[in-house]
């Protein structure tokens, strides 16, 4: 009973550390991110729900022809890295986030089965997967 209440609060805790950041430096901020995966993202499930949503690409009745290299874009924690790994065993994998924390971790547990991708560098991907990226995009630039 105590543990689950001195959860409760830490967890409030960090709900508000992460609305005064977001106010401070910005939702979308380099700084928010780092936080957010370094201290609560687990807790407030950030990891399950990017498998979940892994799995749920996977499981499509569709599989894309001659997928040779893929790039997880906005990959947070990169826990999708093992479900695109297994829907596509043969293809080179490599996951990016600006976030430089989520970076850090992200090479630490899927290093061994992805690599981080450096955004100067040029290079052209069979497939990217983007999952909960889109709606953090506040300026957009495109290039015609």
């Amino acid at each position: 009973m105590f543990r689950k209440f001195f959860l409760s609060i830490k967890i409030r805790s960090f709900s508000i550390r992460n609305r005064l950041i977001a106010k401070v430096h910005g939702l979308n901020s380099e700084k928010y991110w780092d936080f957010r995966f370094k201290n609560n993202w687990q807790h407030l499930n950030g990891r399950l729900q990017s498998m979940l949503f892994a799995s749920g690409f996977a499981t499509l009745n569709f599989h894309f022809e001659n997928v040779n290299s893929i790039l997880d874009y906005g990959c947070g924690l990169a826990d999708s890295i093992p479900v695109l790994k297994s829907k596509y065993p043969e293809a080179q994998l490599f996951f990016y986030d600006f976030s430089k924390k989520a970076m850090e971790i992200a090479t630490k547990n899927y290093g061994q089965y992805a690599q981080p991708f450096h955004p100067k560098s040029v290079q052209r991907f069979s497939l990217v997967y983007c999952s909960n990226v889109i709606e953090h995009i506040t300026d957009v630039q495109i290039d015609t």
